[in-house]
Order: structure tokens, then C-alpha cells, then sequence
């Protein structure tokens, strides 16, 4: 995981190396990166009040360091000038002088709960006589090949960590297992590139492992073939500790995804998920803002939901009344056979009618609602009983939630205990659909809701009512 750090030294502007001003850089992995000027700024003294942005700040001490996307804030405290500025990257290892020279063809991503979804020891305990005798063996690099640029790897290391103490109790050998993506690419690619194909594996891993995954540790370099760079650079970023629970033990059989239970498909599946992480980002984007933001409001979870599930098949698989030729004449002499009507305020109503009329052929959420819930009625059927009843409801509500229609709150869903099985059972809709995406079949979707506790309890409650 990333560890705080201060850094003190020398830091200047790309555009002017001369001018270089002595100050500290504090990095916690939760706060984020602060370079502190005292005494001095970057800022002309007309501007130093204002809030400027700058793509690069340069530093240099033990380490050549530069800073990336940063914004200042300068105060004044009894008559002592300071000045702040904050980066959301800090590059330890290299001086970067334009945003366009920050590009690798290698790097190295550390993911929470990655060591329990991999699940391969390289451990080898041999119990001798008295003894135990603990060997290591080193994994075989998993390689997929998504596409001409990009390869990614998962590996697994073993790390030794000595502790050497006093003469009574004497050193003490660590061995810890350590697994990791490697991301390489054929061509330099910029970071944020980069960094977007790190966070679709995050992205990934939560749908994997069914929790909040972040990144905790991140290396690059620029050339992997160079002997220079075998260290590589060092990138710092901010995390949410508060969704990393250290203290609880995942077992692959608790997670939907586990890597021995795809480890056969498992370069088709990652394939065809960067793949369609193109056309479904904004579904992908609605239905993790859930998985890391545990205290939304169920009237919003709901919402998220019903837009992933609209949004999917809007994306997916069209869905129109006319063909787009039919439609353009149809409305066409719509807008001509308007009337014209003496009010000062029709000019806005008229032109609030042809606004409307621009996703007028597109079907409705009711008729979305049914062609997803009748092409999986084999997995949904044991959890929603009544699938007419559940997409009047799903219409009515997302309806009243949209605009508050005092006419519509009565077919809308109110009570909480409604609201958790209702959002359960469209999170179950929206996962099917992405688990079909990635090339899961329906015997391999249910077993994947049979080891969800959530749903199985679901199962549980139907099978009451019978």
C-alpha cells in the first residue's frame, strides 16, 4: 500500500528551471500530495491570491520528482506568505517537462484483495520430524493479449522481509506472496491511457470479487528493455482507505468471479471485458458508483439502476418505433402542422415540443424493461415472480422519482423494506447483462448468484411464499 512521505528540496516551473524555491512535499495516500513554499511562490505577487492551475511542477532532491495536475493556494498568516500546492500525481524517479512526455510502455498495478482472488500459493510446507520446512515456487506469469498494443499479465512474487533483533530474538524471516498486473504496451502510451486501463482493472476486480477495489501501489517505466529503469518510477495517487477492510479474510468461493473459476476462459473474458468497457463505459460508470459509494440513498441506487438497465439496452440493442428515414418525414410534418397561437409565451412551448420530439421514436422503459426481463427469464423467473408487476413498478417509480408528480407517488414504491428487494433484484438484472457480455452463460450466472448471499436469501424468502 502507498505509505506516507516528506520530501524537502528544490521545486521550479518547466517553463522557468532557473527560478527553483526551496519547500517540503507531503504525501499521505488518503490527502493526497502537498508541495509547501514558505516565505516564497510560484505566483507573481499581483496573482498569488488567485487560484492557478499548472500541469507540471518539477523537484528535485534524493529523487528527481515531478508533480502532475496541480492547482495553488496561497495564504498569508501573520505576515508570513505561504504558499500550497496541491498535485493529484506525484512521478518519483523522473522529471517529466511536458504533459505529452509522460508516456511508458510498462507498468505494474497492486490491487486489495487481488492475492485472495488469484489464490495460488507459492508456498510449499513440508512437515520434517519436528519441523517444518517452507519452500517457494514461483507462479507462471498468467498473459492475456487484448489487443496489437496491449498485453497484460498477472504475476505472482514472493517477498522476503528480515527483521533483525536483539540477541535473544534473534532474526525473524518473512516471506509474503505479493500478486500484481502487469500492463505493457508495444508503443509509448500516455499516462492517463495507462492509468484508464489500471482502473478498468479495478473496475474488473469489483465485479470480480463483489468489493470496492482500488490501486495501492503503481510503477512504470518508459522503457522496459533499458537497463537504467530496472527500478522503475514510483507513482503516488490519492486512495479511500475507508473502503479497504484490512481486517476481513475473502475466500474465492464468497467472490462471483474467483480466478480459478474462469482460469480456463479467463483471456477471453478480460478480452471481451476491455472490449466492451468502450461502448458500456456509462453503464459500467453508474453501476460502480454503487459499489463505492455505500451510503447512497435508495431512491438514488434505484435511479442508477433503472439508467443502467435503460442506458444498456438503448447501447445494446437499439430500440426504435420507426426507421430512421419514416421517422425524420414524420416529424417533419408534425413540426409543419403546427399551429400558430396568439400567446406571447409559444415561441418557448414550441420550441420545448420539437426538443421533445428528438427522442420521441425511441421505446419506452416499460418495453426495455421487457425484452431484458423475456431474453433471461430463465435465470430471473426464480426471483421475480410476477414480472408484469415488477416493471409497472419500476416505470411508476423511476416516473414519480423524476419529476414528483404528486399523482404518481401512490404506484411508486415507498417502503424501505420494498426499496432493498426491489434495487437487489435490478443490481441481479444489471449483472446478468454484464456477465453476458463477458461470454458467461446462464448455468454459469446462476451458479455465480447461488454463492451471493444476498440473493440466495432472495431464493430463501420466494420459496416462503409458496
Amino acid at each position: 500500500m502507498f505509505e506516507k512521505f516528506e520530501i524537502k528540496g528544490l521545486w521550479w516551473l518547466p517553463e522557468n528551471p532557473d527560478k527553483k524555491l526551496t519547500g517540503t512535499l507531503s504525501y499521505d495516500p488518503e490527502d493526497g500530495a502537498v508541495l509547501e513554499l514558505v516565505g516564497s511562490s510560484f505566483e507573481t505577487p499581483i496573482e498569488i491570491f488567485n487560484a492557478k492551475e499548472y500541469d507540471i511542477i518539477n523537484g528535485q532532491s534524493s529523487d528527481e520528482i515531478t508533480l502532475y495536475k496541480c492547482y495553488s493556494q496561497s495564504m498569508n498568516v501573520q505576515g508570513i506568505m505561504s504558499s500550497k500546492y496541491f498535485a493529484n500525481f506525484v512521478f518519483k524517479g523522473k522529471i517529466f517537462n511536458k504533459v505529452s512526455d509522460i508516456k511508458f510502455r510498462y507498468a505494474v498495478v497492486g490491487y486489495n484483495y487481488l492475492e485472495s482472488w488469484m489464490a495460488r500459493s507459492s508456498f510449499l510446507v513440508t512437515p520434517n520430524n519436528e519441523n517444518l520446512t517452507v519452500s517457494t515456487m514461483s507462479q507462471k506469469p498468467i498473459v492475456v493479449t487484448i489487443d496489437n498494443n496491449l498485453r497484460i499479465s498477472l504475476t505472482s512474487h514472493v517477498l522476503n522481509r528480515w527483521k533483525v533483533g536483539t540477541w535473544k530474538d534473534g532474526t525473524t524471516i518473512t516471506l509474503e506472496q505479493k500478486a500484481l498486473f502487469e500492463i505493457e504496451t508495444r508503443i509509448e502510451t500516455h499516462f492517463e491511457d495507462i492509468l484508464e486501463i489500471a482502473y478498468k482493472l479495478a473496475q474488473f476486480l469489483t465485479l470480480a470479487i463483489n468489493e470496492p477495489i482500488q490501486i495501492l501501489a503503481f510503477t512504470a517505466k518508459i522503457d522496459p528493455d533499458n537497463q537504467d529503469e530496472r527500478t522503475g518510477i514510483d507513482i503516488f495517487l490519492t486512495i479511500r482507505r475507508e473502503l479497504i477492510k484490512e481486517d476481513t479474510l475473502l475466500h474465492p468461493l464468497q467472490m462471483p468471479l474467483s480466478l480459478d473459476s474462469i482460469s480456463g476462459r479467463f483471456d477471453e473474458i478480460l478480452r471481451n471485458w476491455f472490449e466492451k468497457c468502450v461502448l458500456l463505459r456509462p453503464i459500467f460508470n453508474l453501476y460502480f458508483a454503487l459499489s463505492y459509494n455505500d451510503k447512497m440513498y435508495r431512491e438514488n441506487i434505484f435511479l442508477n439502476l433503472i439508467s443502467c438497465l435503460e442506458s444498456y439496452h438503448r447501447r445494446r440493442l437499439g430500440g426504435v418505433y420507426l426507421s430512421e428515414k419514416n421517422y425524420g418525414e414524420f416529424k417533419k410534418k408534425i413540426i409543419e402542422s403546427l399551429p400558430v397561437i396568439d400567446d406571447e409565451k409559444y415561441p418557448d412551448f414550441k420550441t420545448k415540443f420539437i426538443a421533445g420530439l428528438e427522442y420521441g421514436n425511441e421505446i419506452s422503459l416499460r418495453k426495455r424493461l421487457s425484452s431484458i426481463l423475456l431474453d433471461n427469464t430463465s435465470i430471473i423467473s426464480k426471483y421475480i415472480e410476477y414480472q408484469d408487476q415488477f416493471i409497472e413498478k419500476a416505470v411508476a417509480t423511476r416516473n414519480y422519482l423524476t419529476h414528483y408528480d404528486k399523482k404518481l407517488e401512490k404506484n411508486a414504491l415507498s417502503d424501505i423494506r420494498e426499496f432493498y428487494d426491489f434495487n437487489l433484484k435490478l443490481k441481479m438484472l444489471v449483472e446478468i447483462c454484464i456477465f453476458k457480455e463477458l461470454g458467461l452463460n446462464n448455468d454459469e450466472i446462476e451458479k455465480i448468484f447461488s454463492r451471493n448471499r444476498h440473493y440466495s436469501f432472495m431464493l430463501t424468502q420466494m420459496a416462503k411464499k409458496v
